[in-house]
């Protein structure tokens, strides 16, 4: 064969050859879903999870005040701290603990955010119009219930409650202020009341133990000496014994639905 046959023969078979450039294809592809590699590219790198949204946290939960006294003029702010992390909402809900299936009391709005460390932050809620307390609620334990509402929606919910109480007048208090002398027995009086929600006014507190405390001269502590009940109008009377000079007052320790009240001073010089 000649030279030149012999080249005709080597090109015409390179022809038949494929590309040094065409795709081969893989026996192993890659999982469903994964990125493939780019030829001349090496392999592919894969495409990092975004982190997971933080989950929010309260740590704690205040009623300010923890014990909140209705008058008769008018009706109680409570304010609700909330220390709480990783949050972008503060909500809270309040309720008596007895009518937990209805009576919620309005909705306290957002007043203030304060940064503490560690990423913790003060959530201070004020009650609007529609959520003050006043002597038409019920008095006794009340419950708040916050949920704190982080990235993604995801939630913590957290509890608390504060008590609230109506008020209680002691008036009228005396002792005998006739001449005593050591070892003679004084007349006592005074009157106990409570507000009325239904009048608004104050009423006679029946059928409750009053103390009667005496503070002797020179000292700075009050001695409880006699408790004594209140009558259907509210009025108690009794008599104690004078052993010295010093200080009277009575004083009714309350309930949980009635705020503890004590009486003015009443100083005692016997002869």
């Amino acid at each position: 064969m000649s030279m030149r046959r012999m080249l005709t023969v080597l090109v015409a078979a390179a022809g038949t050859m494929p590309a040094a450039s065409a795709a081969i294809a893989n026996p192993f592809p890659p999982p469903h879903g994964a990125p493939e590699a780019v030829p001349g590219m090496g392999p592919a790198l894969p495409v990092p999870a975004a982190p997971p949204a933080a989950v929010p946290e309260i740590r704690s939960i205040t009623a300010r005040p923890g014990v909140a006294v209705v008058t008769q003029r008018k009706p109680v702010k409570v304010v609700i701290d909330v220390l709480a992390r990783n949050a972008r909402k503060v909500t809270a809900e309040v309720e008596p603990e007895d009518e937990r299936r209805g009576g919620r009391v309005g909705r306290w709005a957002l007043a203030s955010v304060a940064r503490r460390g560690d990423g913790w932050e003060l959530w201070r809620l004020y009650p609007g119009k529609d959520s003050l307390l006043g002597k038409w609620h019920r008095p006794g334990r009340w419950v708040i219930t916050v949920t704190a509402t982080g990235r993604g929606g995801r939630k913590a919910v957290g509890r608390a409650d504060f008590h609230l109480k109506r008020n209680t007048r002691l008036t009228g208090f005396n002792v005998a202020a006739e001449p005593l002398r050591r070892g003679d027995r004084a007349r006592v009086y005074g009157r106990l009341t409570r507000l009325d929600p239904l009048t608004g006014g104050y009423t006679g507190y029946a059928g409750k133990p009053v103390v009667l405390g005496f503070r002797p001269e020179g000292s700075r502590v009050f001695q409880p000496v006699k408790t004594v009940r209140t009558g259907r109008d509210g009025w108690f009377r009794t008599g104690v014994r004078v052993e010295g000079a010093g200080v009277w007052r009575a004083m009714f320790e309350g309930t949980s639905r009635h705020h503890a009240q004590g009486s003015r001073l009443d100083r005692i010089t016997p002869r």
